[in-house]
């Protein structure tokens, strides 16, 4: 059996995975999280890692 032919990725169909990630690390890397509870910020990288998984799987 033959496999599917597969679509060569090209840098914008990543965009909005990236966009994701980019805001990510720069709320990450900002003096609010630098001082928050472990929780908080546990609580913000699943939500937000749920998130750009989504938009990976989506890109």
């Amino acid at each position: 059996m033959a496999p599917y032919p597969q679509p060569i990725a090209r840098p914008d169909d990543f965009a909005a995975s990236r966009a994701q990630l980019t805001a990510m690390i720069a709320r990450l890397g900002g003096a609010e999280m630098m001082t928050c509870t472990q929780e908080v910020l546990e609580d913000y990288l699943t939500a937000t890692g749920r998130e750009l998984q989504r938009l990976l799987m989506q890109d």
